[in-house]
């Protein structure tokens, strides 16, 4: 899961994965019958949060090499491309 590979790689960055699961909880709700409003600022909140978790992508490049990480990445953006929708 994303939570245990982040967690292996980077446990000092807790803060960073406590906000990317608090922004991808919000853009889930967002993508439920939400206004568009809503689901901009859940995407805006998102990108944000993401900033940083690709950032520990650059900072310990065995996690770009993990399965995990490679397919959250490959979900955010197919759930960004749904929100744009």
């Amino acid at each position: 899961s994303l939570v245990h590979t982040v967690q292996t790689f980077a446990t000092h960055e807790r803060g960073i994965l406590d906000h990317v699961t608090d922004a991808r909880a919000a853009l889930t709700a967002a993508t439920s019958g939400k206004s568009v409003t809503d689901r901009s600022a859940a995407a805006k909140q998102l990108d944000s949060a993401l900033a940083p978790v690709l950032a520990l992508g650059q900072n310990y490049p065995q996690l770009n090499s993990s399965n995990n990480f490679l397919d959250l990445q490959r979900n955010l953006a197919e759930t960004e491309d749904k929100l744009a929708f």
